[in-house]
C-alpha cells in the first residue's frame, strides 16, 4: 500500500500545481527602474516623433524669394540712382546716342485759404546738353527724399512698370518728402519712359509732380 499511496500523493500535488499555475513573479531589485524607464520611453517616443515631425516641417517650409525686377524697372531705379547721387553724366549714359530727354515738371502751390497756382515745365535736352542745371529739379527732388528718411532707398521704393506701344514702358513710384504740420504727409509721384534698345534698356523721359501747400 505505500508505494500506491506515495504515487498518487505525487499525482494530486502535481495536479494542483498544474491548476494553479506558477507561483506570481517575484520583483527583482532594480527591475522597476527599468520598466519605468521603458514606460518613460515609450511615453516620449511620439512626444518626441511629433516634435521631430514639427521641425521637420518648418525646415520644409522654403523661404519666400523676392521676386527680381523687370529690365524695364530695373532701368527705372537706375536713372533714379543717378538722380539721387547728383551724376548728369550717369544720366547721360542711360540717354540714347544723339537722342532728347524729355523732362516735364508739374509744380502747384495751394495756400490753405484762397486760389492755387500750378506752373508746369517741358523741356527736352539733347544728350550731350544733359547737365546738373537741367537736372537740378529731379536732383533736388530725390535729395530731400533722402533728407527726409536716413534709411531711403531707390532699390526699396514701390515702383510700377507697365507696357506701352511698341518698346516703350512707363514706370512710376512716389518719393516721400517726410510729413510736418501744415503739409501732412508729402509725396511726389515720380515717372520715366524706357525703351528696349535691344542690347540695353535707354531713357527717354523723366517727370514728377508736387503739390506744395502754402501755410500763411
Amino acid at each position: 500500500m505505500e508505494p500506491i499511496m506515495r504515487i498518487m500523493c505525487v499525482a494530486v500535488v502535481g495536479g494542483a500545481l498544474a491548476a494553479c499555475g506558477p507561483p506570481p513573479a517575484t520583483p527583482i531589485p532594480g527591475s522597476g527602474v527599468a520598466t519605468g524607464d521603458a514606460g518613460a520611453a515609450n511615453e516620449a517616443g511620439p512626444g518626441d516623433a511629433s516634435s521631430a515631425e514639427v521641425e521637420e516641417d518648418f525646415a520644409a517650409d522654403p523661404a519666400p524669394e523676392e521676386q527680381a525686377p523687370s529690365p524695364a524697372e530695373a532701368a527705372f531705379r537706375r536713372a533714379l540712382e543717378a538722380l539721387l547721387s547728383g551724376s548728369a553724366r550717369a544720366v547721360r549714359e542711360l540717354v540714347p546716342a544723339g537722342g532728347l530727354l524729355v523732362l516735364a515738371s508739374n509744380v502747384c502751390r495751394k495756400p490753405l485759404y484762397g486760389v492755387g497756382t500750378c506752373h508746369q515745365e517741358r523741356v527736352e535736352a539733347e544728350r550731350r546738353r544733359i547737365a546738373d542745371e537741367v537736372l537740378a529739379p529731379f536732383q533736388d527732388l530725390l535729395a530731400r527724399a533722402a533728407q527726409a528718411d536716413p534709411g531711403f532707398r531707390v532699390d526699396a521704393l514701390a515702383a510700377e512698370c507697365t507696357a506701352g506701344d511698341g518698346a516703350r514702358w512707363t514706370c512710376r513710384a512716389e518719393l516721400p518728402l517726410g510729413n510736418d504740420a501744415c503739409r501732412g504727409d508729402r509725396r511726389a509721384p515720380v515717372r520715366a519712359v524706357v525703351l528696349d534698345g535691344g542690347e540695353s534698356w535707354v531713357l527717354v523721359e523723366l517727370g514728377y509732380e508736387e503739390e506744395i501747400l502754402v501755410c500763411e
